[in-house]
């Protein structure tokens, strides 16, 4: 059967075969195109990690041993003052004078310590001067094999709390003996949350190498204790193996993290153990003078959750 052809005008049919344009693709062109998206591949993943970065639980989500320090009778009523007192093994200082257990209806606790922090007038003429604030050490010899421990409590500063030059919260404390941290205390370490001028969230350790004390900002971005409610402060401390730099230090405010050191070095001996936690509260960032407390006030804190592991 006859094919009929028909021709377009300005088409002329080349008779034999028409050799098509070739579209096989350069090797070298390929090879250097994969090594491209492989390289863009890796900067957005690294760009990913840095925006994305791993969030680290609280350690009281974390870690399973625990204890409360009890502030009610059997009846779930406030102890006094003097009760406390006598539970303490350690330490202690202004408990009758500046301490009073309060029941609360809407805190995050059924009960919390209230203290007062005076502003005294100076008396030249008396060689001991009364205090602001209270302090004591509660002792727990059942975490002394732990090698991480987790404080939680919350704190309450009035809405008109003047932050004067910076004052002191609770920490975690330990070293060769169950005595509190001092300069001339051998072997000894403390994690103390303290605030600053202006409010700024802060740290005072105390380590074998800086055994006078060192203190930081626990925020790049200069975080401001909240004042006239409630926050929660959670501080993780994980023991170095003496001679390493391979402790940790975490602080969390209100479920956030703000600071994490991942070479906290705080012993230089095996020795050094935890012993507990050092309650105390008032102005003054390395003492307690009458010339740090801007004006009288008091301070609210819950009842200690402590943690280890």
């Amino acid at each position: 059967m006859a094919v009929k052809t028909i021709a377009k005008k300005g088409f002329i049919p080349s008779p034999g075969i028409v050799k098509q344009a070739s579209n096989v693709i350069p090797r070298w062109l390929i090879v250097n195109s994969a090594a491209g998206v492989v390289a863009l591949l890796m900067v957005v993943l690294a760009v990913r990690g840095i925006m994305h970065k791993e969030i680290v639980p609280q350690c009281s989500e974390r870690f399973a041993n625990g204890t409360l320090f009890g502030l009610q009778n059997k009846a779930g009523a406030p102890i006094g003052a003097p009760d406390l007192q006598a539970r303490l093994a350690g330490r202690d200082w202004g408990l009758l004078e500046n301490l009073k257990l309060v029941a609360m209806k809407d805190g995050p606790a059924a009960v919390a310590m209230q203290i007062a922090m005076p502003k005294h007038a100076a008396k030249p003429d008396e060689d001991v001067q009364p205090k602001s604030g209270m302090g004591f050490t509660w002792l727990l010899p059942s975490i002394a094999e732990a090698k991480a421990a987790c404080l939680t409590y919350n704190v309450m500063l009035p809405e008109a709390f003047d932050f004067g030059a910076g004052g002191m919260l609770p920490g975690l404390f330990g070293g060769e003996t169950a005595e509190m941290p001092s300069p001339t205390t051998k072997g000894a370490f403390m994690v103390r949350n303290t605030w600053g001028p202006d409010g700024l969230a802060k740290v005072r350790t105390v380590t074998s190498t800086e055994p006078r004390g060192l203190g930081f900002q626990i925020d790049p971005e200069s975080l401001q204790l909240p004042r006239g409610r409630w926050v929660r402060i959670e501080q993780e401390l994980v023991l170095n193996t003496p001679g390493a730099d391979d402790g940790i230090l975490r602080l969390w405010v209100d479920g956030k993290l703000y600071h994490e050191n991942l070479k906290f070095a705080a012993r230089s001996d095996e020795r050094a153990q935890f012993r507990g936690v050092i309650a105390d509260v008032h102005y003054g960032t390395s003492g307690q003078t009458l010339t740090a407390v801007p004006k009288s006030t008091s301070i609210q804190v819950t009842p200690f959750e402590l943690r280890w592991q």
